[in-house]
């Protein structure tokens, strides 16, 4: 903040003048009236609650210096004013009242509307002011932003111009920060926890035991379907670490910490009292520095998949070796191959282009395994 530096001054008046104001205006040439007021209040409503705390401690430390304490929307607009009866009394009498725009373009130089326009804090004393109305106020004012660093209000302090003083403008500044910093803190708040409900409907949609955890094994987050599959429930997880659940922790952060993901293994996991077998995928997840400190766990039911896989295979065409005709040699060998794989243990990977019989067999081969059990 310069002080020194009036150049803002001169230019100030120029738009005051190419503005059309008369130095012998009373007014703001736009005031609202009680239900525009009303409305505009409302929309400013945020603005209004987070600035109160910091505008009442600003008067406190001003109160018995005559100042009066005032808060302006974008525009200028007067949204809330603070002083001593008599202060405010005279205010009203130079047209400081709530609704009245502070705006160059309506009432020329101040410390509210060039303020507004400069976009930094600056002090407007005496013969400075444009209309000669003002000529008894020296006027701190000091623009408010958003979490996006647009202009969305400014605060100001007006008093006597006998009063004019570097520091008040210096408090003023500081409180104008402190806002802009509330209001950020707020954005962010309300919008991690818009974030939070978003990822938690996500997780909770999905029919998987979701939860996630650091290195160390804290658990962070858990959807819904932890209780069904794995009999705890997100807050018994939130007491527990993941490593009583998990078996091979050790390898398993090794992995992820690699920026590896384990996909679709069926493995066991420690229960209460016992282990199952589940279909298990863990995935780095990266913060925004783009380094791996957790993990996300995707726990399926190795029960309910195979049932579900059973339950689309009965829905279509069912198969068994002898349905499977042919008169090839090659092609009974092969018939004959898949009939004693059935009867082994072995996992079975069939491979082939599109349509060249890989659900025929499959079935036959899961048909004949069931025929013999």
């Amino acid at each position: 903040m310069d002080m020194d530096n009036r150049d803002f001054i001169t230019e100030s008046n120029q738009r005051s003048q190419l503005f059309g104001i008369a130095k012998n205006q009373k007014m703001s040439k736009r005031v609202l009236d009680d239900w525009e007021l009303s409305e505009r209040i409302k929309r400013k409503n945020e603005l209004i609650c987070v600035a109160n705390p910091f505008i009442n401690q600003l008067y406190d430390f001003v109160k018995s210096s005559n100042f009066i304490v005032i808060l302006n929307d974008e525009e200028g607009c007067i949204l809330n004013m603070i002083g001593n009866d008599n202060m405010l009394q005279k205010a009203f009498e130079t047209a400081l009242v709530p609704g009245a725009f502070m705006g160059e373009q309506y009432i020329g130089t101040n410390g509210m509307g060039t303020a507004l326009h400069e976009g930094r804090p600056l002090q407007v004393s005496g013969k400075e002011h444009y209309i000669e109305i003002f000529h008894k106020w020296t006027c701190s004012g000091a623009p408010i932003r958003d979490h996006e660093g647009k202009l969305t209000g400014c605060l100001d302090l007006t008093g006597d111009k006998e009063l004019v003083n570097s520091h008040t403008l210096g408090m003023v500044a500081a409180a104008a920060k402190a806002i802009e910093n509330m209001l950020i803190s707020n954005y962010y708040g309300e919008e991690l926890a818009s974030n939070k409900i978003y990822i938690e409907t996500i997780m909770n949609s999905l029919p998987s035991a979701i939860f996630t955890a650091d290195f160390e094994g804290n658990i962070k987050l858990a959807n819904k379907h932890t209780k069904s599959i794995l009999g705890y429930t997100s807050k018994d997880l939130y007491k527990m670490n993941a490593s009583e659940i998990i078996i091979n922790w050790g390898q398993v952060v090794e992995t992820i910490k690699n920026n590896e993901s384990i996909t679709q293994e069926d493995v066991y996991v420690h229960l209460k009292m016992n282990k199952i077998e589940v279909n298990l995928s863990v995935h780095p997840i990266l913060d925004h520095k783009e380094e791996i400190n957790e993990m996300v766990f995707v726990i399926r039911d190795v029960k309910k998949m195979r049932k579900l896989a059973n339950k689309v295979t009965g829905s279509k065409a069912i198969y068994t070796f002898d349905k499977v005709i042919g008169s090839d040699p090659g092609f009974l060998k092969t018939v004959e191959f898949a009939k004693k794989i059935a009867d082994s243990k072995s996992t079975v990977l069939l491979m082939g282009e599109s349509g060249t019989g890989k659900e025929i067999f499959a079935q036959s081969i899961q048909n004949h395994i069931n025929r013999e059990n």
